[in-house]
C-alpha cells in the first residue's frame, strides 16, 4: 500500500514549468560619429564669413576683364605736316597709322599673345599686304595706354618696342604711353581709308573687339562689334572715344591736329575766350 499510495501522491502532484529568467536588455549599437566636412566637399563647408565670395562685378568698359580696349584708330592720315603722328618729322600715309589701346579695368592685365589685325589669322583673304601685330609680354596697369604704329619708313627715337620685345619704358613724346611699331616693310600694307577693319584677338583665339568703317563687314563671332565714322579729305584724322563705354567718333581738331596718340580719351580744345573790355 505504501508503494501505491506513493505513486498516487506523485501522480497528483502537478509540474509547473518555470519561465526562463529574464536577461538584461542589450545596449543599442552606437552609430559612428559624422565626419566633419572637408574642403573636398564644398557643399558641406560652412561659409567663411570673414572671406565671403566676391560677387561678379559689372564691366566698367565695353570689353570684359582682362581684355584691353581699342580707344583710337588713325586710318586716314592727314596730309602735310599735320599727318606726322609718330613725330619723326616725316609724313607717311601708312607709316603714321596707329591703333591705341588702354587698360580700362581696375586691375593690371597682361598683353602677351593679344593680336591686332585687319583680318583674322585663319582668313582666306589674308595676304602679304594685310596688317598683323602680336604683343610681347607686357603688364599694363589700370589706365595705362599702348600705341601701335604701322611704322613703315619711320625713324624712331626713345623707347619703342615690337612683336619680339616690349619697350624699355613709357615714351615721353606720347603722354607716357608704351609705343610699339609693326615694322611694316611695304608701303602697300596699311588700313584702307574707304573701308576696312581692326580686329583684336585674345591669346586663346577669342575675337574680343572688331571695329569697322566704310562698307566693310565685321568679322563673325566678335564679342564687341563697332562701326566707326568714315573720315576723309579735310576731316582726315582719327576716330577716338570720350570714355570706356562711349562710342568711337571723329576726333576734334586740337592744336591743328585731329589725333592724340597716348591720350586714352578725347580731350576737347579749350574754348576761346574773348578778351575782356578794358575798365572804363
Amino acid at each position: 500500500m505504501l508503494a501505491s499510495g506513493l505513486l498516487l501522491a506523485c501522480a497528483s502532484v502537478s509540474i509547473v514549468a518555470q519561465p526562463p529568467a529574464p536577461t538584461p536588455d542589450k545596449a543599442p549599437a552606437k552609430r559612428p560619429a559624422p565626419r566633419p566636412p572637408t574642403a573636398a566637399d564644398p557643399s558641406k563647408v560652412a561659409p567663411d564669413k570673414a572671406n565671403p565670395p566676391k560677387p561678379e562685378r559689372p564691366s566698367s568698359a565695353l570689353v570684359e576683364f582682362p581684355h584691353p580696349l581699342i580707344t583710337e584708330i588713325l586710318y586716314a592720315v592727314p596730309t602735310g605736316v599735320w599727318g606726322d603722328a609718330n613725330k619723326d618729322d616725316l609724313r607717311d600715309a601708312n607709316g603714321d597709322e596707329f591703333i591705341e589701346l588702354v587698360n580700362p579695368h581696375d586691375e593690371p592685365i597682361q598683353l602677351a599673345g593679344y593680336r591686332l589685325s585687319d583680318r583674322p589669322s585663319d582668313s582666306p583673304e589674308r595676304k602679304g599686304n594685310t596688317l598683323s601685330f602680336a604683343f610681347p609680354r607686357l603688364e599694363l596697369k589700370p589706365g595705362q595706354v599702348v600705341v601701335v604704329f604701322n611704322g613703315h619708313g619711320a625713324i624712331w627715337s626713345g623707347p619703342v618696342g615690337d612683336s619680339s620685345r616690349a619697350p624699355e619704358g613709357p615714351h615721353e613724346k606720347f603722354s607716357n604711353a608704351y609705343v610699339f611699331t609693326m615694322r611694316v616693310a611695304t608701303e602697300r600694307a596699311g588700313l584702307a581709308n574707304a573701308g576696312d577693319l581692326v580686329l583684336l584677338t585674345a591669346p586663346d583665339g577669342t575675337k574680343v573687339q572688331c571695329v569697322t568703317w566704310g562698307d566693310t563687314k565685321p568679322i563673325p563671332g566678335a564679342k564687341v562689334v563697332e562701326t566707326a565714322p568714315l573720315v576723309s579729305g579735310r576731316n582726315s584724322g582719327s576716330v577716338a572715344r570720350r570714355g570706356p563705354k562711349s562710342p568711337l567718333q571723329t576726333h576734334p581738331e586740337v592744336d591743328g591736329v585731329r589725333f592724340s596718340p597716348g591720350f586714352a580719351w578725347i580731350i576737347d580744345p579749350r574754348p576761346s575766350v574773348a578778351p575782356a573790355d578794358p575798365p572804363k
